[in-house]
């Protein structure tokens, strides 16, 4: 059977993904840190590091002035000869050609909206629940000291009009 100029990749759906976690630290160079750019090199001692990092190790200041024939394994410092065959980890270049990036269907994202929106109207119910009980509260205390006032404008009032009155019989 022919395959198409794209190969197509196979996916599959794991079974309670959403509680798996993937560590990714195997897919980085340990020494640059970058996610490997391409099939990254095995050493002998089975270390994998990318294609520039080995290249750097090898053309090292130390290495251009030595009649050395070996490098160190960054990692475990295992002495490799500069002529290894480079091996690349066809493990990890299938892994990396294999990612893709997820993008959750727009049913789950419209879902995810809607229930976001139903909390925040609740929420927003139940704050203006709060503020209309709190405006009562300030409506009734604001008329019963309104009914204080006048009461106290009134004895202030019949207070002043004896005290005229009363200087005014005096005089």
């Amino acid at each position: 059977m022919g395959q198409s100029s794209s190969q197509s990749k196979r996916s599959i759906v794991i079974e309670d993904a959403d509680r798996i976690q993937i560590n990714s630290s195997p897919l980085h160079c340990p020494v640059c840190l970058l996610v490997f750019p391409s099939a990254p090199l095995v050493l002998p001692c089975g270390h994998t590091f990318c294609r520039k990092c080995i290249e750097k190790s090898m053309s090292s200041p130390h290495m251009r002035t030595s009649t050395q024939q070996f490098m160190e394994c960054p990692l475990c410092r295992e002495k490799v000869s500069i002529h290894f065959r480079r091996t690349r980890n066809f493990v990890v270049e299938d892994i990396l050609s294999s990612i893709e990036c997820y993008e959750p269907p727009l049913v789950v994202l419209t879902n995810d909206i809607v229930a976001t929106q139903k909390i925040t109207i609740q929420r927003i119910k139940q704050k203006h629940s709060a503020s209309e009980e709190v405006n009562r509260k300030l409506i009734k205390r604001n008329s019963e000291l309104t009914k204080v006032i006048r009461i106290l404008s009134a004895i202030v009032g019949a207070c002043c009009l004896s005290v005229l009155a009363y200087t005014l019989y005096i005089v």
